[in-house]
């Protein structure tokens, strides 16, 4: 009997014939070699031996003593459904034949055996049973990266060590990253997937696996291997850097990684690990392979430093907008040649808006709060920072600054191509840089003849059109949740849209709902 390994499988012969049971053992074993024979005498040893040892495929006769073949499967099929039944049968057998397929059996030969007919049976069996074992491996490594829960249905991984790398392609996201930005990053991936990159750097090396994690845009790599060669990575990170560099350009790409093969059960820690390690250690704009230390850098305050703030204030309240632009020019290329993380430059972004708020009087909290989501994911989005700076320069200037400029005489019809374009769009993400290009005006002249025939901004007269949308749905539409209002009206993150609700009604939305049922 060929012994059992751990990339082998059981077969159960069942046959109450010693020669033809034998000759049934050696065409199996010529035919394949990924099978341990196990042998019964009849129905009745047979699911003995089936609920002991686990066999995955079963052989059996039909005429038996004690438990006939039909029985057999019967009972089988009901408690042992993942088991592969083959059913031997005589000519003389037929309508047995039939019958137990009806029960469950996968295929029936006809007896004599013929070699053919056996190779041919085993490689379908093998191939079947070799996709579910890699199903499996793969449900346990992914609930052990994401949960932490080790499902105990099979030893296939027992003596298995792991290599894990956690790769971000672009910029960290938080959840108000729109639908068409995540769809473009699935395609980025998808990509990298179509490429071969990853698979052509492992080689040989068959199980791996890409597991999602919660950044739409960042996968767990986790590449098993043996306890034999615990002390030997397979791959380098800045192999796999360069593999997955080329394939996401021009976006950047970082990766974290743990130095040693960690066992399954450790798979959830390490990944939490990598997790933290990414957010403090990401730079905008920055490929790179983050050192393995759990030392934190040592940054500046999350704060803008007292002299660059006076400048900033001074040069607001003195109307000088391009030394307004110069200097914050200058502290972007700071921070890049710095590589300060890009979580230390969100926290110093928000509070550049906090100083441009407390100057620019005519700029509401909705449109500040409108400000800081289209700065983050205009950051969330770039390929690269001096991209993202110039953007963030025309925002804050462009809110920093309300001109006292000529308004035109055609600024009243102006105004109301305006409020027609908002009405009809209000669903679609809009920004003041959007309204300008569309108009080919500057922005900050639009926000001056708009609010001067309208008595409120552009950007506040949308977030309101999106509110009175919202009231309408939750009023008539009583069976939408309030993240599906919030992405009708133009607010994909549920957080961002409940705020801004708030803010405009004085309501939360579940008091809001509520009142309108009374």
């Amino acid at each position: 009997m060929r012994a059992h390994t751990k990339d082998s499988y059981r077969i159960l012969i069942a046959e109450d014939e010693p020669l033809i049971m034998k000759n049934i053992a050696t065409k199996i074993e010529n035919a394949s070699d990924k099978f341990e024979i196990l042998y019964a005498e009849n129905g009745k040893e047979a699911l003995d031996l089936i609920e002991k040892l686990q066999p995955q495929v079963l052989f059996t006769d039909i005429q038996m003593p004690q438990m006939n073949g039909i029985e057999l499967i019967k009972q089988v099929s009901g408690k042992y459904p993942r088991i592969q039944i083959v059913v031997i049968s005589g000519h003389d057998e037929f309508d047995y034949a039939q019958q137990a397929l009806r029960y469950g059996a996968k295929d029936f030969l006809l007896k004599p055996l013929d070699a053919d007919d056996i190779k041919k049976t085993l490689s379908r069996i093998c191939a079947q049973l070799d996709q579910e074992k890699a199903s499996l491996k793969k449900e346990r490594v992914l609930s052990a990266v994401r949960t932490g829960e080790i499902q105990p249905e099979n030893n296939t991984l027992q003596d298995s060590v792991f290599q894990l790398f956690l790769i971000q392609i672009g910029h960290l996201a938080n959840a108000s990253y729109s639908l068409s930005v995540a769809g473009f990053y699935d395609n980025l991936w998808q990509q990298v997937g179509r490429s071969k990159a990853i698979p052509t750097l492992l080689g040989y090396v068959e199980d791996w696996w890409l597991v999602d994690q919660s950044q739409v845009n960042g996968k767990y790599l986790v590449i098993k291997t043996e306890d034999t060669v615990r002390q030997q990575p397979l791959i380098s990170a800045d192999a796999l850097l360069a593999a997955i560099r080329e394939q996401a350009e021009p976006y950047p790409v970082t990766i974290a990684h743990l130095p040693e093969l960690i066992a399954l059960e450790k798979l959830w820690s390490a990944s939490q690990g990598l997790k933290i390690a990414m957010e403090r250690g990401l730079a905008p704009g920055k490929s790179a392979v983050l050192p393995n230390t759990d030392t934190e850098r040592e940054l500046p305050s999350a704060w803008i430093d007292p002299n660059t703030q006076h400048k900033l204030i001074t040069f607001i309240q003195g109307n000088k907008r391009a030394s307004f632009s110069k200097e914050l020019r200058s502290l972007f290329e700071h921070w890049t040649a710095q590589a300060y993380p890009q979580k230390w430059v969100e926290k110093n972004l928000q509070h550049l808006i906090q100083i441009v708020h407390q100057q620019a009087i005519h700029i509401s909290e909705d449109e500040i709060s409108h400000l800081e989501c289209e700065m983050l994911n205009t950051l969330y989005t770039a390929a690269d920072f001096p991209v993202v700076s110039e953007k963030l320069v025309t925002l804050l200037e462009n809110t920093a600054f309300l001109n006292e400029e000529h308004v035109s005489e055609g600024a009243e019809a102006l105004t109301h191509s305006i409020e027609s374009y908002l009405k009809t769009n209000f669903a679609h993400p809009i920004t003041l840089e959007d309204i300008s290009a569309k108009f080919n005006f500057d922005a900050s002249y639009l926000t001056k003849i708009f609010k001067k025939y309208k008595q409120i901004t552009p950007l506040k007269y949308l977030i309101s059109l999106r509110m009175e949308e919202a009231k309408r749905l939750i009023q008539q539409h009583p069976n939408l949740s309030f993240k599906e209002i919030g992405a009708i009206v133009g607010y994909p993150d549920a957080h961002y849209f409940s705020r801004i609700f708030k803010n405009m009604t004085g309501q939360n939305l579940s008091d809001y709902s509520e009142g309108m049922k009374l």
